[in-house]
């Protein structure tokens, strides 16, 4: 673990700074599975996801915690010895994904199911979403050049939540 590593490293316990925010870009599952590994293994007090630009589907929910109180979902997650698998994390989980069409010259259509469908994961996981833009190529009629004007975009896509910075990890 890199706070380990480091503890030792500097001979004394290394917190992260109660304002780093770190996040890592992933386009499609491949880049996912590749980086937020990595981003989970390095302390900040907030980790997030720019899913953008959506090339591709993604499945986040091995990086989301369970939503606390929510006992049903548990039952139908991979489970170990000590429950179930992601609310063994202890806190090694996601706090924030930014959802992003592609812009941009020859941009490439995002699929608003994948926006909708990463919505989802965030808020039955009790984590916060921002949808930043649809791109400039949705599958409806936009005049905002990057499709980054919510007031054009269906009602379930206008979601822009921040996460509170309540705790610092260590």
């Amino acid at each position: 673990n890199f706070v380990e590593f480091l503890s030792k490293f500097l001979g004394r316990r290394y917190d992260p700074l109660p304002n780093l925010w770190l996040g890592v870009s992933v386009e499609n599952q491949k880049w996912a599975d590749e980086r937020i590994p990595l981003l989970l293994n390095t302390p900040a007090v907030v980790r997030f996801v720019s899913y953008e630009p959506a090339l591709g589907p993604v499945d986040f929910r091995r990086w989301l915690p369970c939503f606390i109180g929510d006992s049903a979902k548990c039952s139908s997650n991979p489970v170990t010895q000590t429950g179930c698998f992601r609310c063994a994390m202890k806190g090694e989980a996601l706090d924030w994904i930014i959802i992003g069409g592609e812009s941009g010259p020859g941009a490439r259509r995002m699929k608003l199911a994948w926006a909708r469908d990463v919505i989802g994961q965030c808020q039955a996981a009790g984590r916060k979403v921002f949808v930043k833009q649809l791109g400039p190529r949705p599958y409806f009629e936009i005049k905002h050049p990057k499709g980054g004007d919510p007031r054009e975009w269906p009602d379930d896509l206008r979601v822009r939540e921040w996460p509170e910075v309540t705790h610092v990890r260590s």
